[in-house]
Order: structure tokens, then sequence, then C-alpha cells
């Protein structure tokens, strides 16, 4: 019954935080356009919040969008979201 109960707890969220960079970037990528947007990405990480049972820090999330624009053109490439926030 409990590795049941694991399985089945790690199929519902793999496919969401547990996706590797490359999956949740298409995810984010609702407009199908090969970037992710600032909206984009803010609704993104809105939903990891509210999976979690939390809530968002827009304010937070902003910032760490544009440290990961590296070109800061405003929208994020695949290299950039997978790059690491430091």
């Amino acid at each position: 019954m409990k590795k049941t109960l694991i399985s089945i707890i790690c199929l519902a969220t793999a496919g969401s935080v547990l996706a590797g960079p490359a999956e949740n970037f298409k995810r984010a990528d609702k407009d199908k356009n090969g970037f992710i947007s600032k909206e984009e990405y803010l609704a993104m990480r809105k939903g990891y919040a509210e999976k979690k049972g939390g809530t968002q820090d827009v304010e937070k999330d902003g910032k760490t969008f544009a440290r990961k624009d590296a070109d800061k053109d405003g929208k994020l490439t695949l290299e950039e979201f997978s790059a690491s926030n430091k």
C-alpha cells in the first residue's frame, strides 16, 4: 500500500515541479514562439506556488526573470531559462 501511494504521488508530480528545464520551458512557452515572456514566466511561477499551497512573490519572481534575461531583450531562451539563479 505504502509503495503504491508513493508511486502515485511521484506520477502526479513528475509532470510539473520535477520535470527538467527543457520540459518546463516547453510548458511555460504558452504561445509556442520559442521564448518565455515575463508574463509567461510569472504565470508559471504562480502555478508552482499554488501547487505548493503558497502564494506567489511577484516581486521576487520578476527580479529572477530580469536576472535570467542575460541579453535584456524581455524574453528568455531555453539557455537563459536553464541557467542558475546565482
